[in-house]
């Protein structure tokens, strides 16, 4: 990238806000999500060193603050790393303090956190986000700016030294890691003197005029690409077989946290807006021209990551202990606090046996997905008749059994028998036991 001519006015004395990051989950009745550990990596807790920023961490988020002559420093760095052809960006790791965030939280139930993190950031022309990434389509976590929204990625996260299968040990293969910009990080070939193997040179099979034949040469299967040295970060996994990029094998994108644990959720904010390079911050950038005058200034931004609760299927086992009065003709009746609806919203489902031989349950089922919430809305009320006489009988006259239904709860996600008898994200349901 070309030299900037900078102009810029001092800050007054204090520190000034560069940067806030707010996390949000309406899961919670004030919206504030604060079942994160805010880290940044290594490279930009360094730079927030170097820049003399504090690093203040509040509830539900983080902010960034600076004080006296570190525009002109700022700006200067953002420049020289892309003269440098490295990307200006600050980098953060969230790791979960919640076990049981995943649950009440509208994302792939399956995402394991051992290997697999979420990505945001602020560049939309980043051309790794097109390749073979699995983009989640729940909803689940948005990034959003003033008038923006990012959907979150679900990546996997490399491990310090990555193994890359390859097709067969004929051949030459190369692999290699490419990080945002372009640039080639990490590589191996088949041809490195400490995967080569030679066969057949203990042969003792010659041919006439003394020459050895069978003599072979294999290449290993696997080629390991080692990280350790590398920035955290998001790259790309390129094969080669030869000179010829294998297009349809082993071509991803994944992210490599380091060996200090794996993020539930990695956030790289692009600092400026560069038409030069393939990734820029598209969205709010940190560093930015002033349209007025030709110079470069510091803007402060402030992103939001927002989280959408889980919304499942609810149903009850309203259980009839043995030698207890039978239920005749039961219903759940329920109302939503929050939008005053009011009504039948279960489908009754007749008797099931549970446990016992003489013990059954009546079996309601939620007709619509309910969402789960720190304080549920929900006011759910269980009428029947302890009457004798036909179950099918609706002349008798019904009462409140149960006033106030126990609702959903976020330790026990369960799913509905599909036709497949497999488990399907979207017959998931919350099972919830009422003895009477």
């Amino acid at each position: 990238m070309g030299s900037r001519s900078i102009t810029f006015t001092p800050s007054s004395s204090g520190y000034r806000e560069l940067l806030k990051v707010v996390i949000t989950h309406n899961y919670y009745n004030d919206l504030i999500c604060d079942d994160f550990v805010i880290k940044p990596t290594p490279h930009t807790a360094n730079l927030i060193k170097r820049m003399d920023m504090l690093l203040i961490p509040f509830r539900g988020g983080i902010k960034l603050s600076y004080q006296g002559d570190f525009e002109q420093k700022f700006i200067d760095y953002v420049n020289l790393m892309w003269e440098e052809k490295h990307c200006p960006r600050l980098s953060f790791k969230f790791y979960l303090k919640n076990p049981l965030f995943i649950n009440f939280t509208d994302l792939p139930i399956d995402l394991n956190p051992i290997n697999e993190c979420l990505y945001l950031s602020n560049s939309l022309s980043d051309e790794l986000s097109t390749v073979n990434t699995n983009i989640s389509n729940e909803g689940a976590v948005t990034f959003i700016t003033p008038s923006i929204l990012l959907k979150s990625e679900r990546l996997t996260v490399y491990p310090s030294e990555i193994p890359v299968g390859v097709e067969d040990t004929e051949n030459i293969y190369t692999a290699k890691l490419i990080d945002i910009v372009g640039n080639t990080a990490a590589w191996q070939d088949s041809t490195n003197q400490k995967n080569k193997e030679q066969l057949g040179k203990a042969d003792n099979s010659s041919s006439n005029d003394g020459e050895s034949i069978n003599s072979k040469v294999t290449y290993p299967k696997v080629l390991y690409l080692d990280m350790k040295d590398e920035r955290e970060g998001k790259y790309a996994l390129r094969t080669f077989k030869g000179d010829v990029e294998i297009n349809d094998y082993k071509k991803e994108t994944g992210i490599y946290a380091g060996m200090s644990g794996t993020p539930f959720l990695f956030l790289d904010i692009i600092l400026d807006c560069s038409d030069e390079n393939n990734i820029k911050a598209d969205v709010y950038p940190i560093v930015e021209k002033n349209k007025d005058e030709d110079c470069f200034v510091v803007r402060s931004q402030e992103f939001q990551i927002n989280f959408k609760s889980r919304a499942l299927y609810w149903d009850y086992y309203i259980v009839e202990p043995e030698n207890h009065v039978k239920l005749y003709n039961p219903s759940i009746y329920g109302k939503n606090r929050l939008d005053k609806q009011n009504g039948e919203s279960f489908d009754y489902a007749g008797r099931q046996p549970f446990e016992g031989k003489n013990t059954t349950a009546h079996l309601f089922k939620s007709k619509e997905k309910l969402e789960l919430k720190e304080v549920s809305p929900y006011e759910l009320s269980l009428e029947a008749s302890r009457k004798g006489g036909a179950e099918s009988a609706d002349g008798a006259s019904k009462s409140v059994i149960v006033k106030r239904l126990p609702v959903a709860s976020i330790n026990q996600i369960n799913y509905r028998d599909g036709k497949s008898g497999k488990k399907d994200p979207e017959n998931m349901c919350s099972n919830i036991y009422v003895y009477v």
